[in-house]
């Protein structure tokens, strides 16, 4: 079963436009975050993706991997 969020978790993920919402653990000492589920999808799809492309494609240089990585990261920043 899933756990029920609270009214200020809420407002943070309306207030973050479908991003996810980083949640502290003042106990643990962690982050966590919060995320819809067809964020977590589409992100998990577009993954598999990336990972067959690179499976197919050329081999590439490490720098440059991580270049369309950190691209693909900023494009979801901005959605």
């Amino acid at each position: 079963m899933a756990s029920k969020i609270t009214h200020q978790q809420r407002e943070h993920i309306y207030a973050g436009h479908g991003q996810p919402v980083p949640i502290e653990d003042e106990e643990g000492h962690r982050v966590y975050f919060l995320l819809g589920a067809d964020y977590l999808h589409t992100s998990r799809e577009q993954l598999k993706a990336l990972v067959q492309e690179g499976i197919n494609g050329r081999p590439i240089p490490a720098t440059e991997a991580e270049l369309e990585l950190r691209s693909y990261a900023d494009q979801l920043d901005r959605k």
